[in-house]
């Protein structure tokens, strides 16, 4: 807990929202009451925060290392915190994305900034969380919620919603959809996670 004491891990009860820290992950109990660290090779978690009322049912990990941060969305879009970790402590840092409903971060390492899905709006940041642009359906984009993007290796982002796959040309700011002369095959999609990167960059 908060004055390091250990807590053993039962796999079938914890591992709820897991997200890399350092040389482990971070994660919550089925409560998320608690967020944990658990070292990589280890059996034995410690706890970091315990986590405002607000954000126990609706939470969000993303950790940057460069910047440290920790994001807590909280329920219906409200409340959201944002902690940063600096002297072996998070520390609560207000943040322009405390304030916006958003659903979905991901941090592109190319630019070192923040692409953001608010309510029917991409949002891009810089570093420091300056606005850059935010596109919306006038610009190509898709009238309906997207499920999850991620930046390809030359910084532009891929995104889809529950039925098409949509690429952003980082450079251009010109928004596609793939169709079956790209060799897309029309399927649906869950909410959750629908990209990664492969060793060489793939998709």
């Amino acid at each position: 807990d908060s004055a390091n004491n250990k807590t053993e891990i039962d796999h079938s009860k914890f591992l709820v929202d897991c997200g890399p820290f350092n040389d482990g992950f971070l994660f919550t109990a089925a409560s998320r009451e608690v967020l944990y660290l658990l070292r990589t090779g280890s059996r034995e978690a410690h706890q970091q925060l315990t986590l405002p009322a607000h954000t126990k049912n609706d939470f969000y990990v993303l950790y940057v290392p460069d910047l440290k941060r920790l994001f807590l969305k909280g329920k219906y879009g409200t409340g959201n915190i944002t902690y940063r970790f600096a002297n072996d402590e998070w520390i609560r840092s207000p943040n322009p994305l405390d304030s916006i409903p958003w659903s979905h971060i991901h941090y592109d390492k190319k630019d070192q900034g923040f692409w953001v899905v608010s309510e029917k709006q991409l949002i891009h940041y810089s570093k420091d969380f300056r606005l850059i642009h935010t596109y919306t359906p006038a610009e190509g984009l898709p009238d309906i919620d997207i499920y999850s993007l991620i930046a390809d290796t030359k910084g532009n982002i891929w995104f889809n919603t529950d039925r098409s796959i949509h690429l952003l040309n980082a450079t251009t700011g010109v928004i596609s959809t793939l169709s079956e002369q790209d060799g897309y095959e029309k399927q649906g999609f869950s909410d959750g996670p629908s990209f990664a990167v492969g060793p060489q960059g793939d998709l």
